[in-house]
């Protein structure tokens, strides 16, 4: 049997006695306390709630990234940034567009060349993939035409199709003179 000592609390109490270690005296009343996790247990359970946290965080990034996926669109400009002044006035503009984007609806896009304030419409290039075209009419006096392109499309979303547009960087066509 174990020995009895003062604790704490300043009354006799056997340390050795799990039923009597629980005993205690609080406000001249005796209580028994039952403790419902031991501090081993707190840390192991804490240490677990620890870790399904950072699994969790984990977990939920790896499925923003699966879902969202790591899409890439590029646009490349195929016009050649001089061109000699033609006497219809017409000039062909070209375009490739790439993209890995899943959702995206390919039968959708609607490519354009946005000179200024207007907009003329691409015709996709027979026989390549990606591949667009126009032939734009440009006034004889200008030298230099500011120009973008533009793809407007749509993508699956839940619970309905979306509309995104891409717009390329700014691009300078020179027209030189005969």
């Amino acid at each position: 049997m174990g020995s009895l000592r003062h604790s704490r609390q300043g009354c006799l109490r056997d340390h050795d006695n799990p039923v009597t270690d629980n005993l205690r005296m609080h406000r001249g009343a005796w209580r028994i306390e039952i403790p419902l996790y031991s501090a081993d247990t707190l840390v192991y359970r804490m240490s677990i709630m620890k870790l399904l946290s950072v699994l969790g965080r984990i977990v939920a990034t790896g499925m923003v990234l699966v879902l969202s996926g790591c899409t890439t669109t590029s646009i490349h400009n195929l016009t050649p940034s001089r061109y000699p002044r033609h006497q219809d006035g017409l000039y062909l503009f070209q375009v490739e567009w790439q993209s890995n984007q899943q959702s995206l609806r390919k039968d959708t896009l609607k490519p354009y060349v946005v000179i200024g304030t207007e907009s003329y419409p691409l015709q996709r290039t027979p026989m390549l993939q990606n591949r667009w075209e126009a032939m734009v009419p440009l006034p004889a006096e200008q030298p230099v035409v500011n120009y973008r392109f533009k793809f407007d499309y749509e993508y699956l979303s839940i619970p309905a199709r979306r509309p995104n547009s891409k717009l390329s960087a700014p691009y300078q066509l020179q027209i030189q003179p005969k």
